[in-house]
């Protein structure tokens, strides 16, 4: 679990949420829920209170999986007066979550890791830690149709190109690119269905090796006298190459990284 934890007084009535963390115009304000009480110790109390996507429309919720990662805190800190926060009093957590692929046609396409933060989407570089992060560039259960020699655009400058299919159309040779340029290919036999996925692993991703970037499942293969052809159902894409590691030090906004 990571916690950021305020380091400066902030007001109580008014909960912001910064669409982008890094630049201010692209500040979007969104009220959360009002608290009655005629200062910050008689609304907070001993317990503090705690709010989340239920009550707080800007944090990242998964309608599919009802599934959401991101709390707000106001603790109970010896610096809390009158309509102050104490430092250390607003406490913004969130944790790595499951939810589905949406495309769930075959073996390995069962759940993935996410986590809400500041209100986005990110995918964890590995399932189980949350301080390197990339933002989700495609889950589809669409179906696509590309001839060899055609290149489907995924999004953020990543392609995928049919490069060639075998005369007996089991098999299709794929070409996976990154602004144009080379990052992987394979050759995925559609025989069994329960193999005809290709998992895009990449090293050196924010000093991370073994990250799977990106997954593509072959539904069919055809080779005809004038075209051949690839059907792909199941696509899975992070934006890795603006993946980006939380440091203890790192500031967003009025918070800091303290976990």
């Amino acid at each position: 679990m990571k916690r950021f934890a305020a380091v400066t007084l902030a007001t109580l009535m008014l909960l912001t949420v910064f669409a982008s963390a890094a630049s201010a115009q692209d500040a979007v304000e969104i009220r959360g829920p009002v608290f009655n009480g005629s200062n910050i110790q008689e609304i907070v109390g001993t317990d503090g209170i705690t709010i989340d996507a239920t009550q707080f429309a800007a944090f990242f919720y998964d309608i599919n999986d009802n599934v959401t990662t991101e709390t707000l805190s106001i603790r109970n800190v010896p610096g809390n007066n009158g309509n102050v926060i104490g430092e250390g009093g607003l406490v913004y957590e969130t944790q790595i979550q499951q939810v589905e692929y949406e495309f769930t046609g075959a073996a390995g396409w069962d759940n993935y890791s996410v986590i809400g933060f500041f209100a986005e989407k990110y995918i964890p570089l590995k399932p189980n830690s949350a301080d390197k992060l990339a933002k989700l560039v495609l889950d589809s259960d669409d179906r696509y149709t590309i001839r060899t020699g055609e290149t489907l655009d995924l999004g953020e400058g990543y392609a995928l190109e049919a490069k060639q299919v075998d005369v007996e159309g089991e098999k299709v040779w794929l070409e996976f690119t990154k602004d144009g340029e080379f990052v992987d290919d394979e050759i995925i036999s559609v025989v069994n269905e329960n193999m005809s996925t290709w998992e895009v692993e990449l090293d050196d991703i924010q000093d991370e090796d073994d990250v799977v970037v990106f997954r593509v499942h072959i539904n069919q293969v055809f080779q005809g006298a004038v075209d051949s052809i690839a059907q792909i159902e199941g696509l899975w894409l992070i934006d890795y190459a603006n993946a980006m590691t939380i440091e203890s030090d790192d500031e967003f906004g009025e918070l800091n990284d303290v976990s």
